[in-house]
């Protein structure tokens, strides 16, 4: 009966990487361009199909492929203290698989000046997994939040 989720994922963006937080954040070296991550993410939120940042999932014999249709509340980088460390954190009705991953990976490639951040519209509109950049580590995502106000998605 969950209405909402929200996950955190930590980046250490840093030339050296820290020890002390490897098991739970990506080592990211070079500078990142927050400002144009956040611009990029923006451009998420509402009720979109997200089959570009989705593994696509294979139906059983008689099934229908389901819906990669989902609605995002919020989405944003953000610095919690004066350390390398970057926080993004994203909200949403549900989750695909690898969704966040995903999403990281491309805001993290907006970031890196390898993709601008004007285009993830048109990667929302291919609907294609390739159309999308890389895929985060695992390391650094936490399920952060679990809403059950609201409507659910599925109703």
């Amino acid at each position: 009966s969950a209405t909402s989720r929200t996950y955190r994922y930590d980046v250490w963006n840093d030339r050296s990487p820290n020890p002390l937080v490897a098991r739970r954040v990506w080592h990211v070296g070079p500078p990142l361009a927050v400002a144009a991550m956040n611009e990029a993410a923006t451009l998420l939120i509402g009720d979109h199909d997200f089959s570009s940042f989705c593994r696509r999932p294979k139906p059983g014999p008689g099934f229908d492929e389901p819906s990669l249709r989902r609605s995002l509340q919020s989405a944003e980088w953000s610095r919690p203290d004066a350390s390398p460390l970057l926080r993004f954190e994203i909200s949403a009705s549900s989750f695909c698989h690898q969704m966040v991953r995903s999403i990281v990976g491309t805001l993290v490639d907006v970031g890196l000046g390898r993709v601008d951040a004007g285009t993830i519209g048109t990667v929302i509109a291919a609907r294609d997994r390739n159309a999308a950049g890389q895929v985060a580590p695992a390391t650094g995502l936490t399920l952060w939040h679990i809403g059950f106000d609201g409507q659910r998605w599925d109703a």
